[in-house]
């Protein structure tokens, strides 16, 4: 027996609107608001990797872009080899 009519269009609605909530949710809003969503991956104490939505502000996007891979981990930043820096020529990396 097949579902009524009636009920395939409620629940095509009730997608439609989830679907342009999330979309508010996560461009919408953070446009409004000066910030945008990344993901931070996360490692519990039992090795469990799980992950989480962050606002991150736009003045320190780029800084976060830098300091994260595209899947949220935090990754080592080289210090550079300049003559104003005075770990130059150490191999070191520092994480921000």
């Amino acid at each position: 027996m097949t579902a009524p009519l009636s009920t395939n269009t409620d629940f095509s609605c009730s997608l439609v609107a989830c679907v342009l909530y999330w979309a508010f949710w996560m461009y919408g809003l953070p446009r409004l608001g000066k910030y945008r969503i990344r993901q931070e991956t996360l490692i519990l104490d039992n090795d469990v990797l799980t992950h989480k939505l962050v606002k991150v502000p736009v003045s320190q996007l780029e800084k976060w872009d830098e300091t994260h891979d595209a899947a949220g981990r935090t990754v080592d930043v080289r210090v550079s080899d300049t003559p104003n820096n005075p770990q130059s020529g150490v191999n070191s990396f520092e994480k921000s």
